[in-house]
């Protein structure tokens, strides 16, 4: 990166020399010549390249792996330069873009809430089309029919269990990351919602394609949510994975795809806590899912179902509800800096104390914090309540 963050500085030494020392000169006239694709999302580019910075603590990355380059600031500014041209399309760039979680920390902090996230997930796109992306963002869309191929496996054996599994509706998403590598939890979801609906819920087969958008395959995310909504066929369903439930609000509906209304599985359930039973409990520590938090808008809500089950208001991280920390589980991290993303689910789980157990309610931060210690899902303190 230290070579990237070189060139970055002489690019935009060499814009200002060329276009700033004309009189009324705005750097923003001149042409997306090598990424056309990223026009639109200039202004949020330049709001960020031709900005002094003040996000820099905001970001999870950055705190974990302290480099210029890896700031909002450079992240959006290897984007806008290599856009321009200034910048080669080489991986001392283009890597900077995938060194993002997707967590929306630097739109809080931002005077302008500038859509980072977003403007990062379309470079990556233009990165695929140019046939530049990382080598793990090229594989994971490589892989990507596999990985649905065992998803729907996955829900097809949750169907075996007593729950019912339709090709063409759905009452309930649980996702993924739930359904292939946390089967008990996915079926404390697939209880949870039984409970909710007052039958056995449809569970929708397949993933909600969320890994191809942040692998960069746009494309591919698109026409395989647009498949998915023909499949599921309903108006409404309950989703239980954050990410999945904002790759649909958020990211789907960015793209254009028409989405059937998404409810989030912990909103629901906080619509019902008279439901709910109160259990003997150890302190239990809440983690905001960035997805849930700041992708959803939902803090209060899990924190009262806690609440209810345990009789006490749960212990707080140091930052939390709309400023909660990444667990750095998302956004392909996992994959494309590994060590950078435990070591942020380290720096996590260092402000918990022994004798306190942590809670989240996301499946990608649960399989993080769980690499380091025990942790729990908040759907199965719900399906424990409701039993």
């Amino acid at each position: 990166m230290a070579r990237g963050e070189k060139r970055a500085r002489d690019a935009a030494a060499n814009l200002a020399a060329s276009d700033l020392s004309r009189p009324n000169a705005r750097p923003g006239a001149r042409p997306f010549r090598a990424l056309p694709v990223l026009e639109k999302d200039r202004t949020s580019l330049e709001t960020c390249a031709f900005c002094p910075k003040l996000c820099r603590g905001a970001c999870p990355v950055t705190d974990a792996l302290p480099r210029e380059t890896l700031t909002p600031w450079g992240k959006m500014s290897s984007a806008y330069f290599t856009a321009l041209g200034d910048a080669p399309l080489e991986a001392s760039f283009v890597e900077a873009s995938y060194a993002c979680t997707g967590c929306f920390g630097c739109r809080e902090a931002c005077d302008h809430k500038n859509d980072v996230t977003t403007t990062l997930f379309d470079s990556r796109a233009a990165y695929v089309d140019k046939g530049v992306a990382p080598a793990a963002a090229k594989e994971t869309i490589a892989h990507f029919a596999e990985h649905e191929e065992r998803t729907r496996e996955s829900v097809a054996r949750l169907g075996g269990a007593g729950f019912a599994s339709t090709p063409s509706e759905a009452d309930v998403l649980i996702g993924c990351g739930y359904t292939l590598k946390l089967e008990e939890e996915a079926r404390a979801a697939a209880h949870v919602t039984r409970a909710l609906l007052g039958r056995a819920p449809k569970i929708a087969g397949g993933c909600c394609g969320l890994p191809l958008l942040h692998a960069g395959d746009q494309d591919g995310f698109k026409a395989h949510v647009e498949r998915a909504v023909q499949r599921w066929g309903g108006k409404r369903i309950l989703v239980v994975d954050p990410g999945c439930a904002t790759a649909l609000t958020t990211h789907a509906k960015a793209l254009g795809v028409e989405v059937p209304e998404v409810v989030p599985l912990v909103g629901e359930v906080a619509r019902s806590l008279h439901r709910l039973k109160t259990l003997p409990a150890p302190v239990l520590r809440y983690h905001d899912p960035c997805q849930l938090s700041r992708g959803l808008g939902l803090t209060a809500e899990p924190r009262a179902i806690l609440q209810r089950i345990t009789g006490r208001a749960p212990s707080e991280f140091v930052d939390h509800h709309e400023h909660g920390r990444c667990s750095g589980a998302g956004g392909l991290l996992p994959k494309t800096l590994p060590q950078v993303a435990q070591g942020m689910a380290r720096a996590r789980l260092e402000e918990v104390p022994s004798e306190e157990r942590v809670v989240t309610a996301c499946a990608s931060s649960l399989r993080q914090f769980r690499k380091e210690r025990e942790a729990d899902d908040i759907v199965t303190w719900i399906a424990r309540s409701m039993a």
